[in-house]
């Protein structure tokens, strides 16, 4: 009995290490980066070794595992989870009262639309893409041809070949 229930206890130590190292991963890198530590802190705590890396791991462990606990204590002392819902829910229904009085998103609608059908307009009159996208190309030439005469003072034979592949 006593091994089983430390077998928990060490896997309830090892996902609050996972799970404590990937939110700081999240925040720190990115939810690729988070995806490692987690699963790496999550691993070196639950190996059986006593290495400096499964160590520290179990540490992050413990204290998730505190910091979970003084924040169910918290909670209760102050009703913390009951008191934010009830704001969100009358923040929420005085945004939709404010939006039906003053049609708020029936304006942003009509805004982005109408901002929308200026810059078709604009492009149609002016043509902004094209030209844009002419210049680009230009560029894109420009620089390819002086790569392409640092290339032939280095050896002139592969100029010729690289010259047929462009143009």
């Amino acid at each position: 009995m006593a091994t089983r229930q430390h077998s928990r206890q060490n896997r309830t130590r090892a996902t609050a290490a996972g799970v404590a190292a990937g939110a700081l991963g999240l925040l720190a890198a990115g939810p690729i980066f988070a995806l490692i530590a987690g699963s790496g802190t999550a691993y070196y705590a639950a190996k059986k070794d006593d290495g400096v890396a499964s160590d520290v791991a179990r540490a992050v462990g413990d204290v998730a595992l505190t910091t979970r606990d003084k924040a169910r204590d918290i909670n209760r002392k102050h009703q913390v989870v009951r008191r934010t819902k009830d704001a969100s829910k009358g923040a929420l229904m005085k945004a939709k009262d404010m939006n039906a009085r003053l049609r708020i998103s029936e304006r942003a609608n009509a805004t982005v639309l109408s901002v929308y059908e200026g810059a078709i307009r604009y492009n149609r009159d002016h043509r902004v893409l094209e030209k844009a996208s002419y210049a680009v190309k230009r560029m894109f030439r420009f620089a390819w041809k002086n790569i392409l005469n640092a290339e032939s003072e280095k050896s002139p034979s592969i100029t010729g070949h690289y010259q047929t592949a462009v143009y």
